[in-house]
């Protein structure tokens, strides 16, 4: 009977569309993994080089860091940055 065929087609379609949301690698799947900083991490204080803990950048006026240990010369910003992705990975 055609009724039960078109009954029998739709609901293979619809389990269909839903295994293939459900698939490891399909595009549905795919969500980003956010991980935060905590609140109190030193980012912009830390050396992105040799990671020595500098206390002179804590003044935002000043725009470079300047590591006393290993004499690294770099923006702020940048390096705070660095650091940020050594925590992410």
């Amino acid at each position: 009977n055609p009724k039960y065929l078109k009954k029998s087609a739709k609901r293979l379609a619809k389990l269909q569309k839903d295994l293939s949301r459900k698939q490891k690698g399909s595009n549905n799947r795919k969500k980003a993994k956010i991980k935060v900083a905590p609140s109190n991490y030193a980012s912009s204080q830390l050396c992105s080089d040799c990671g020595n803990q500098s206390s002179q950048t804590k003044d935002l006026s000043c725009r470079t860091y300047i590591c006393p240990v290993c004499g690294m010369i770099m923006d702020r910003d940048i390096n705070a940055s660095k650091n940020l992705l050594k925590l992410a990975i």
